[in-house]
């Protein structure tokens, strides 16, 4: 392969991994957000100290920063493992197929 071709491959299983580990935070966030709202919603519904201790802004805080800590976490962690994952060569093909028609359409534009 050339030298060119090499920094294509490896410039898209570098995105492939990026988009999969985002992916991943993003799932994972949305999971931790649901389950913290679900808490702070019983809280708020049966304790009235909670509901003295923290208003609205604390309570969507709470729920808010769950899953943006629980999201990237994870998100970290993936591409701290990614030697774990590795995007098959048609998954490299076909990212380096999509940024090539990207550049090209940017170039037209």
């Amino acid at each position: 392969m050339q030298p060119a071709q090499e920094r294509e491959m490896e410039r898209a299983k570098r995105d492939l991994v990026a988009r999969r580990a985002g992916w991943i935070g993003l799932q994972d966030g949305i999971m931790a957000s649901a389950l913290a709202g679900a808490v702070v919603f019983a809280a708020n519904r049966y304790s009235p100290a909670f509901r003295r201790a923290l208003g609205v802004s604390g309570q969507s805080a709470l729920v808010v920063m769950a899953g943006l800590g629980y999201g990237s976490l994870q998100a970290e962690l993936f591409l701290g493992h990614r030697k774990d994952w590795e995007p098959s060569h048609e998954e490299v093909t076909r990212e380096t197929q999509r940024m090539q028609e990207e550049k090209v359409s940017t170039q037209l534009a």
